[in-house]
């Protein structure tokens, strides 16, 4: 029993000179948001639209996602690369398919893009149009560059950090 105890003793004394050589105990690394999300909810006369198919189709690479919508109508398509053009188009039975084109999103930003879906023999063409309500929506203070704001910053080493000592 006494050889039990003197082991562990070594590697309890082993463990904390490795933590102290370290600098101590690790500390969670927090990573920076580099997608974007289109959210939004999907009604036809006021009443939500259950089981909707939502498919997200970005323009420039022709990457797409999938999905339907809840009880409430509502949907969510997360890990989106920011930019865009985007084009959302919602389907579902009984109602007439609803496409939204030119949505340009923000990184770490959620687009809110509510839909109505007219019922069949309901059916209005609409060519032109802003939807009222649509938009990014802000998770907070962020600083958001295009790549024409970050060449004009003075930079000594050209070196992102001379970008971050700034915001």
């Amino acid at each position: 029993m006494g050889s039990w105890i003197m082991k562990f003793s070594y590697l309890l004394a082993a463990s904390v000179a490795t933590v102290s050589l370290v600098g101590g105990l690790a500390a969670p690394v927090m990573a920076q948001e580099t997608t974007s999300n289109i959210a939004g909810t999907v009604s036809s006369a006021g009443a939500p639209v259950a089981g909707a198919a939502v498919e997200v189709l970005n323009a420039a690479t022709g990457a797409r996602s999938r999905t339907t919508t809840s009880q409430s109508g509502a949907f969510t398509v997360t890990g989106l690369r920011p930019g865009g053009p985007y084009t959302v188009t919602v389907s579902a039975p009984g109602y007439v398919n609803s496409q939204v084109t030119d949505i340009s999103t923000i990184v770490a930003q959620t687009y809110n893009l509510p839909i109505d879906l007219p019922a069949e023999g309901d059916a209005i063409v609409v060519t032109a149009t802003r939807l009222q309500g649509a938009g990014s929506i802000s998770q907070g203070p962020a600083t958001v560059l295009g790549a024409e704001q970050i060449a004009r910053i003075p930079s000594v080493n050209r070196d992102i950090r001379d970008l971050a000592r700034r915001d």
